[in-house]
């Protein structure tokens, strides 16, 4: 992993590395030294953390950033030596590991092309396989031009030569046949190991200490979950919940941080909303505050398969969501267990969200479709693919 940080990739990769030791693999999570380390708490007692002193791989293309982008082209031969030198940072101490150890398979999300490569470099009889949480041509869509052929090329080239592909939904595994060009004998589809007994506890053991919570008919309370950046397109939540609140006292609690977080606030402050949002940054345990509100609220614009969305079918709350490119529908089906709208329509996102105040689905119905993201379905799936493999 390239951190331990609280995105929803992260918390699912700490949860299969938890359920293999379970099942009595031997495992090793494998972040960068300085890496995030938000949910390594959550990582399961058997589970070793094995640090290794690498750097992150946008490093390799960081040098040209001003040469590209800011067409300083007379920085391009000092950019180019900046990044051949970033190459061996990024490279050989993942070299290294991989030889001292000699791991029989890596499973590997976020920090998959140097993987491959690194295993290739180091000859052992490492099994890797890639565990893809994101439509990736949706994801390379937001940088510009010159960077996204970059990570088109890098993932074309490396991307086949992995053993096996993961992806989390079968809209992830449609992308990589058409975007990235993989063998469809290369792709198997496991599912989140989202539905879990823990989320019911964890919710129910902790109390949401907020003024707000619980949610009540008069004062409505949703939640939303994930990293403030331009993918989740927090902008359409936000005029969203302007306009429902025409109609209702409703409030919103944003469970994330990112870069975006000043530029959001001053959005809210513009529609007149900022005393109806607040803003918690990252939270250890989500549950509570989703269970005590009953009600999320998901604006993507892409989605490889929302962890969230899936925890809120475990604790039974009524969903409105984006119906972005991934597997969104693969959760909520033709909008049968959750309210679905076009992506960047405020006026029918607010529109969901006033009809899952008016009309809750059952909480029972929704824990059922849970079931389908169990652990144990995620656990066979990662086993049959390692026996398949070594």
């Amino acid at each position: 992993m390239s951190s331990l940080g609280p995105g929803g990739a992260e918390r699912v990769m700490v949860r299969v590395a938890g359920l293999l030791a379970e099942s009595g693999f031997d495992v090793s999570i494998l972040p960068l030294l300085n890496a995030d380390t938000s949910v390594a708490p959550d990582i399961h007692p058997e589970v070793r953390i094995d640090r290794f002193e690498g750097e992150h791989y946008f490093s390799i293309p960081r040098p040209f950033k001003k040469v590209l982008l800011e067409k300083k082209f007379w920085l391009f031969f000092n950019a180019f030596f900046l990044s051949i030198k970033n190459v061996f940072k990024v490279f050989c101490p993942l070299i290294s590991y991989i030889k001292k150890n000699s791991p029989d398979l890596i499973l590997t999300a976020h920090y998959n092309s140097p993987v491959i490569f690194a295993v290739k470099l180091a000859k052992t009889r490492t099994k890797v396989v890639i565990v893809e949480h994101t439509v990736l041509s949706s994801h390379f869509s937001q940088f510009p031009w010159i960077v996204k052929k970059y990570y088109f090329w890098s993932c074309r080239f490396f991307y086949p030569r992995a053993d096996k592909i993961v992806g989390v939904s079968q809209s992830v595994l449609s992308d990589l046949r058409e975007a990235v060009h993989i063998s469809p004998g290369k792709l198997v589809c496991i599912f989140n190991p989202a539905a879990a007994s823990y989320i019911e506890k964890m919710a129910s053991a902790a109390a949401a200490n907020h003024p707000w919570l619980p949610s009540t008919g008069e004062h409505p309370v949703f939640v939303a979950a994930g990293q403030l950046n331009k993918g989740k397109d927090y902008p359409t939540l936000l005029k969203a919940l302007a306009l429902l609140r025409r109609r209702a006292d409703a409030r919103l609690i944003v469970l994330g941080r990112g870069a975006l977080l000043q530029e959001l606030q001053s959005l809210s402050k513009d529609l007149g909303i900022e005393d109806s949002v607040d803003w918690l940054g990252f939270v250890p345990n989500p549950f509570a505050y989703m269970k005590n509100s009953g009600f999320l609220v998901l604006s993507s614009t892409f989605e490889g398969l929302p962890t969230v969305v899936i925890e809120a079918l475990a604790l039974g709350i009524s969903i409105a969501a984006t119906d972005s490119p991934g597997g969104i529908r693969e959760i909520l089906g033709d909008s049968e267990y959750g309210r679905l709208v076009p992506v960047g329509d405020y006026e029918a996102l607010a529109n969901a969200m006033y009809e899952n105040l008016q009309k809750p689905f059952d909480k029972k119905f929704l824990q059922a479709r849970a079931n389908l993201f169990s652990e144990e379905n995620a656990r066979s799936g990662y086993e049959s693919l390692i026996k398949e493999l070594i």
